[in-house]
């Protein structure tokens, strides 16, 4: 049997390894495409069975939005990622780390000083 998880995971390091993509592998739409891809791949399924079962499910989605789900596109609805991932077998666990704020946003509470003094 194929190890899915293993092909996977070297497709994404190699990814990695491509200059100026790791923001855009890091944003929420990529991630959650990633996700949807690594689970049709543990289970085996091609995007056609996919669509075939999320259409069973009475959900309507098309190969070529589940490709560009895949595939991080923008602009996708996040009730279709909802529905993707419910024929896939739901969320078990969600893990979401906030990194730092960036260095050119004022902070919250110079602002809250700042209106203090007015």
């Amino acid at each position: 049997m194929t190890d899915y998880n293993q092909d996977f995971n070297e497709v994404m390091e190699l990814l990695q390894t491509v200059p100026g993509v790791t923001e855009h592998l890091n944003s929420l739409q990529v991630r959650l495409g990633k996700e949807i891809l690594k689970r049709r791949m543990e289970l085996g399924w091609t995007q056609s069975t996919l669509v075939k079962n999320c259409a069973l499910q009475g959900i309507s989605i098309t190969q070529p939005m589940l490709s560009k789900m895949e595939s991080g596109m923008k602009n996708i609805e996040a009730r279709t990622y909802q529905n993707v991932i419910s024929v896939l077998g739901g969320i078990e666990e969600l893990d979401i780390k906030f990194g730092p704020v960036p260095n050119n946003l004022p902070s919250v509470q110079k602002k809250s000083k700042d209106l203090m003094m007015v």
